[in-house]
């Protein structure tokens, strides 16, 4: 009799005390996986407080999510603890919610539940359940507000609004562009487009706590692409991006790319020099060796070397030098052209500086002692 009496009462007393639990919980107090589910209001304030059947529901509710969240398996455990919110709205059900999308990775959406659950109208003598869940709500929205990273992209074009941001395949409205925008931590999805500009796509993987910026330059459709940076995808020329913890990385808004780049006034000018220098160079040293062979058919050789000339090919002989002179200066102002040109070909130009090389005008200048060249650009 003593034997079976110790197995048989303790037995009815762990059965007695799980129905005295839930009746407890029914009335109002109730704990899950060592989680606060529902505290009762006290006072004048319990008839604002949801129906005994709501809160029956929302405490099997909180029950089941709390062995699912303990398992590991938290989307099943988040579907239990946002419909025990919505049947009781309390601040424990709310932070359950909040802990939950956390742990998925939601913390845009976390951080919105937890300020909501901040944000819950204060009831008077609020128990300590629903003060504990308040406090660590407002803790995790200032954590978050540190751990939160963020996408910055910068678009280096005059009008932004010519362009279409589609953010993880939500278009974003203007101004989409420089500004850090808030950003769950994982792969996110960066598509920009516009009328006339090739498309661009790409992907930015977010750490906690980074703060991401993206620069891309927009490129027209047969457009040259940017010789430096990468390319996404399709077309659009990424110039640039970088992670920084708070920091800036070259922003501000440049001209439309709109075609190859045009050469510059001072290549231009190099090239005009460079021919001009080659033709007076090639003219006169082929007028010297002429004169010379005219000279030399004049002369006669001396018996101890030399040459003997007539008076009368003095002139000629003088000419002779004197073309050969103007043909050495000639090719030395080529290859100073050369050099301008060469020059003008590394500096670049704008499409300003190729209306201005349009205007531009060389003009040679040949003498009988010295060859040179008049520009006007």
């Amino acid at each position: 009799m003593t034997h079976l009496r110790r197995i048989v009462v303790p037995r009815l007393k762990r059965r007695f005390a799980r129905i005295a639990i839930t009746a407890f919980c029914v009335a109002g107090t109730c704990l899950g996986g060592g989680r606060v589910v529902w505290a009762q209001p006290t006072g004048d304030d319990v008839s604002a407080g949801p129906s005994d059947a709501d809160r029956a529901l929302a405490i099997g509710r909180m029950v089941a999510g709390d062995k699912l969240f303990d398992a590991g398996d938290y989307e099943a455990a988040l579907s239990e603890y946002q419909q025990a919110d919505v049947l009781v709205k309390v601040p424990s059900t709310g932070m359950a919610v909040a802990r939950t999308l956390h742990r998925l990775g939601r913390w845009l959406e976390a951080r919105k539940t937890a300020k909501g659950v901040v944000q819950l109208p204060l009831r008077p003598h609020e128990s300590e359940p629903l003060v504990v869940a308040r406090k660590e709500a407002a803790a995790l929205v200032r954590e978050l507000d540190t751990t939160m990273p963020s996408l910055k992209l910068v678009l280096l074009v005059k009008d932004p609004s010519k362009l279409k941001v589609v953010l993880d395949g939500v278009a974003r409205t203007q101004p989409a562009h420089n500004q850090a925008l808030p950003l769950d931590p994982g792969s996110h999805t960066v598509t920009v487009t516009g009328q006339g500009y090739a498309p661009y796509d790409t992907n930015v993987d977010l750490k906690p706590s980074e703060h991401h910026i993206l620069t891309v330059t927009p490129t027209l459709v047969g457009a040259q692409p940017a010789p430096s940076g990468g390319r996404g995808s399709d077309g659009l020329a990424s110039i640039g991006s970088a992670a920084a913890a708070g920091g800036e990385v070259g922003g501000g808004s440049s001209p439309d790319i709109a075609g190859g780049s045009a050469l510059g006034p001072l290549a231009w000018v190099g090239f005009g020099i460079t021919g001009v220098g080659l033709i007076t160079g090639a003219v006169a040293g082929g007028v010297a060796m002429a004169t010379k062979s005219d000279v030399l058919a004049k002369c006669q050789d001396k018996p101890n070397g030399g040459q003997l000339c007539p008076l009368d090919t003095q002139g000629d002989v003088d000419s002779t030098y004197l073309a050969a002179h103007v043909s050495t200066a000639g090719f030395a102002l080529a290859g100073v052209g050369a050099v301008i040109a060469t020059i003008g070909l590394l500096t670049g130009g704008s499409n300003d500086d190729a209306a201005a090389a349009d205007r531009a005008t060389i003009t040679p200048l040949l003498g009988p002692a010295f060859v040179g060249v008049r520009g006007q650009f």
